[in-house]
């Protein structure tokens, strides 16, 4: 069996050949269809943009009438409930989401995946965005795990359309799958377009009720609250 990486790259960089193939394994069994839903966590205040048909440019860009980005199938998510175990599977307590392991509610956005060529699988490696730490996006250490990892990939015969290298910030991890090791899902990497009528936002409180929030009725009408 071969040995992890010694520089400290984290996500794909720390694992064997042998465990990037497992994970690059997994896409293999979670497929993409039109009709798949799916859904992606909303940013600390994003609501506000959405019920208010807006675009943000101060911070993230945030449109209410596109989505795209890392996302990932519902289905999948099933069991996760509570806003601190959907925050927890995608590590998305980090600053520049703003949402807290112990938040009160979250606010998710689900959506019908539609034409599965806007969607990639993103393997490759983590980038890190402190200069001090020298993982910066063409550090020879990060490419080079980016490398082993679409290495594995081709080793197990994933098709070459539905994936693209990607190096990002942490908590992308490169392995197709988001951080937290007990409950990390498949993702996906959505190319911003526009949503279909029917999209939906819910809110996850901490008693597990998932309510919901406001409807999407197309450009011309927009988000409708429900509440």
């Amino acid at each position: 069996m071969s040995t992890p990486m010694t520089v400290e790259v984290p996500g794909s960089g720390r694992l064997t050949d042998e465990e990037r193939q497992l994970l690059a394994r997994v896409h293999t069994f979670v497929p993409l269809t039109a009709d798949t839903l799916m859904f992606t966590i909303l940013p600390a205040g994003a609501l506000r943009i959405y019920l208010g048909n807006l675009t943000a440019t101060d911070g993230p860009t945030l449109d209410s009438r596109t989505v795209g980005g890392y996302v990932a199938r519902a289905v999948d998510a099933e069991e996760l409930t509570t806003p601190s175990a959907l925050i927890e599977a995608f590590h998305w307590d980090y600053p520049t989401i703003g949402l807290a392991r112990n938040a009160s509610r979250i606010h998710v956005l689900e959506f019908m995946a539609g034409p599965v060529d806007r969607y990639t699988i993103p393997f490759g490696a983590p980038a890190h965005p402190d200069p001090n730490f020298g993982l910066h996006h063409d550090s020879p250490h990060v490419e080079q795990a980016a490398d082993a990892m679409i290495a594995a990939v081709e080793a197990v015969g994933i098709d070459q359309a539905t994936y693209e290298r990607v190096i990002d910030f942490w908590p992308y991890t490169g392995t197709g799958l988001t951080p937290n090791a007990l409950n990390g899902l498949p993702i996906w990497l959505r190319r911003y377009d526009d949503l279909s009528a029917g999209a939906m936002i819910v809110e996850y409180d901490t008693q597990r009720q998932k309510s919901p929030v406001a409807r999407y009725r197309g450009r011309l009408w927009g988000w409708e609250d429900l509440r």
